[in-house]
């Protein structure tokens, strides 16, 4: 009996799985899909098997913590492993229990089904540690690097708008600054400001040029230039060219003007004899001297309005209802593109244009001025200091009178643009005088009044070089 029972409890011994054998919690976890579902047999402790290079690829949660640790991390756990094999070593009896009820386990399952909802359930664990684990996959420094690019790109974008709205207001001023052409002043004031808001646009392109570290910016510096071509171009230049362009201009039709009156009085001359009365003077039953006409009215026939010149009747002042339409025509040759046009007082055509007449006292004594006076018959033989010597018309800004006035001569008073009763032009710069050949002189304010006042006079024995 005691030899029976001592080969039934050999017997119970050699079935019992040795201690090698068994798999604790860890080595299943990381078993593979054939290893769980027990496809796979324990190969008999004489048997040699063939230990795989590599390990099964871990499913689910174990997935993530080898892929997530570090190479200390894993032999940590390799240490771990190794203390739970010794501590199953050492316990056997519990071991033989938690082997058998993982066996019972691992044979419960079915391979075609539970397996596959565990692969299910790996893969969705993957998917959704995955998606937790995305935020955190690129490091910070990265992040802030693709930020800082950013905000470079940002800059870049910012400089050419700056550049290119400096190179655009830079061009509109330099445009606008031709208005300095004009006379117009207020006009000049507009590109003088496009021009300061380019260079504001320009600096602001060159500084944000300076910040993003981009090697140019050629609207910003273009901007600059013509911003500042626009603002000194205008003023400085093209003002002072407009100016002077315009006193040719002026200076070349007032010319033509009184050539054309010069013509007109030696046609005159030729035909009379004498140049025209300075104004025709009646007297009245009440023995005043009434004016009749003056000598531009004696022109018009020599200037191409002979039909005007028939429509005025010279037995009635210039001034009688009769006469009011002629004496209120237009008349190009005595009028100045200098001098606005305007109706005078009394509602009659305007002349820009006056006699040289009267009397003045000079060191040589009284002599008389220019070729006009109060019913006046000068001829060549009066004027003693010579035909080019002596004034006869001059230009005029001030005091207009009417073209038919028969008063319209004058003296020259204290100086060029220096009296409203004087002479002068438009521009305050001079003024145009016709004299008794025909030739036409301009005299500046500069001139002396000496030498005005030797000019003006025919006969005061003087001569002038």
């Amino acid at each position: 009996m005691a030899g029976s029972e001592d080969d039934e409890q050999r017997d119970s011994d050699t079935e019992k799985p040795s201690p090698v054998a068994n798999r604790s919690l860890w080595d299943v976890m990381r078993a593979d899909e054939a290893e769980v579902s027990g496809e796979s047999e324990p190969a008999e402790p004489g048997d040699t098997e063939k230990v795989p290079n590599e390990a099964p690829r871990p499913r689910g949660l174990w997935s993530v913590i080898e892929h997530g640790t570090d190479a200390a991390t894993e032999a940590n756990l390799s240490e771990a492993n190794l203390s739970e094999d010794a501590a199953a070593g050492l316990e056997a009896d519990e071991n033989v229990e938690f082997a058998t009820a993982d066996e019972s386990d691992a044979d419960s399952i079915d391979s075609d089904g539970e397996c596959g909802e565990f692969d299910s359930a790996s893969e969705t664990d993957d998917d959704s540690t995955e998606a937790m684990a995305a935020p955190d996959a690129g490091p910070l420094p990265f992040v802030t690097q693709e930020e800082r690019s950013g905000r470079d790109r940002s800059d870049h974008r910012r400089v050419p708008s700056h550049g290119n709205t400096a190179l655009l207001l830079g061009s509109v001023s330099v445009v606008t600054s031709l208005l300095c052409l004009l006379s117009l002043a207020a006009l000049r004031i507009l590109p003088t400001l496009i021009g300061v808001a380019a260079l504001i646009y320009g600096c602001l392109g060159l500084a944000a040029q300076r910040r993003s570290s981009t090697k140019s910016n050629v609207g910003a510096t273009l901007g600059l230039g013509l911003g500042l071509l626009g603002i000194f171009a205008g003023p400085l230049w093209l003002n002072e060219f407009g100016d002077r362009w315009r006193h040719e201009q002026t200076s070349r039709v007032v010319t033509a003007h009184l050539q054309s009156i010069g013509s007109a009085l030696d046609a005159f001359y030729n035909e009379h004899q004498r140049f025209p009365a300075g104004g025709s003077f009646v007297d009245s039953s009440d023995g005043f001297p009434v004016g009749m006409h003056g000598w531009m009215t004696d022109l018009l026939p020599h200037l191409g309005y002979q039909e005007l010149a028939t429509q005025i009747d010279h037995r009635r002042p210039w001034s009688d209802p009769v006469n009011a339409d002629p004496m209120s025509t237009r008349v190009e040759p005595f009028l100045t593109p200098g001098t606005p046009y305007a109706l005078t007082a009394t509602g009659h055509a305007p002349a820009h244009f006056a006699g040289v007449g009267g009397r003045v006292e000079t060191e040589f004594g009284t002599g008389d001025l220019g070729i006009f006076g109060r019913n006046s018959q000068v001829t060549h033989d009066d004027v003693i200091d010579g035909l080019s010597q002596t004034m006869a018309a001059g230009e005029i800004a001030q005091t207009i009178p009417a073209w038919g006035e028969p008063d319209n001569w004058r003296s020259i008073g204290p100086g060029l643009n220096q009296s409203p009763q004087g002479f002068g032009n438009a521009s305050d710069t001079g003024a145009h005088f016709l004299m008794a050949d025909g030739s036409v002189r301009f005299l500046s304010n500069r001139t002396s009044l000496h030498t005005l006042q030797q000019l003006s006079t025919r006969n005061g024995s003087e001569r002038t070089e």
